[in-house]
């Protein structure tokens, strides 16, 4: 008969039919547990032990306990449902890039072209900030602003502001002179203005923000105009010449507008913005 063994939790296991697999013993009362130990040889100490093992032998008859020194079986994982994962091909991450391909070259005409109308409406928006900010100086500093339009000559679009005194001198000397025709010529003598701002949007270099853009100045009969002064006053007035050097200036009484469009290869791309300067001298954006 095989030497029973104490098991985790105080109740005797054996060994099974075969010899290897283990087997619970059911739980037994404490006379008992010692009448049955009392019959094997070699375990007088486990019954003197018996009495410390009491709250380990009120275990539900019928529960067993496994032996500490066994052990557990191996853990069986199951197998997946899918099957043994499978990698993808070469042929089928080629066809994927050349996908991806296709449908970035279908897109990349639309992308560039909405670049190009970004940029044409940046710089309709900055045209109409420059003017915008022409006549608030006026009005704050109590000076005439004018803005210049010459995309003939200097090309550029420039800012001045009347002064009286020399315009390298101190900016806290110079007084500000309210007149945008008293002379007529002050602004066409650097030492009568104080240049504000430029910008050129007529610079059609390659890498530059004036790239692709490009203006085109219109009268209000929808004429095309190269030169054009307008002036601000203190008081909000707006006036308009056509004509630099001593050109008599006329209170801006029409609209006149500057068209903002994008070129790509000798073709319009995009929609027209234009920059309208209203009599009172408020500029705006519009279509």
């Amino acid at each position: 008969m095989p030497r029973e063994r104490w098991g985790g939790q105080g109740i005797p296991v054996g060994e099974g039919r075969g010899g290897s697999e283990p087997f619970c013993v059911p739980s037994q009362s404490l006379a008992e547990t010692r009448g049955n130990a009392a019959r094997f040889e070699g375990f007088s100490a486990i019954i003197a032990a018996s009495d410390s093992a009491r709250p380990l032998l009120s275990s539900p008859v019928g529960s067993c306990a496994m032996n500490p020194d066994q052990p557990l079986p191996p853990r069986r994982t199951p197998a997946s449902p899918r099957g043994p994962s499978r990698a993808y091909t070469l042929v089928e991450l080629m066809t994927v890039v050349v996908i991806i391909g296709i449908f970035a070259a279908m897109a990349l005409p639309s992308v560039a072209n909405q670049l190009r109308e970004r940029k044409s409406a940046n710089v309709a928006q900055q045209l109409t900030q420059f003017y915008r900010t022409a006549r608030m100086r006026a009005m704050g500093r109590g000076s005439a602003v004018l803005v210049r339009y010459d995309s003939d000559g200097a090309k550029l679009i420039a800012m001045r502001e009347a002064i009286a005194g020399v315009a390298g001198m101190n900016p806290c000397e110079l007084a500000p002179i309210s007149s945008c025709t008293m002379p007529a010529s002050r602004w066409d003598d650097p030492t009568a203005y104080r240049q504000l701002d430029l910008i050129k949007p007529f610079d059609n270099t390659v890498g530059t923000q004036y790239e692709v853009t490009r203006m085109q100045l219109r009268d209000s009969a929808n004429t095309v105009k190269t030169k054009a002064d307008i002036c601000f006053t203190p008081g909000g007035r707006a006036f308009y010449r056509e004509t630099f050097g001593a050109g008599l200036f006329t209170s801006l009484n029409h609209v006149p507008s500057v068209r903002v469009y994008s070129m790509k290869d000798g073709m319009q791309v995009g929609p027209d913005r234009f920059v309208y300067v209203l009599p009172n001298g408020i500029a705006r954006i519009g279509k």
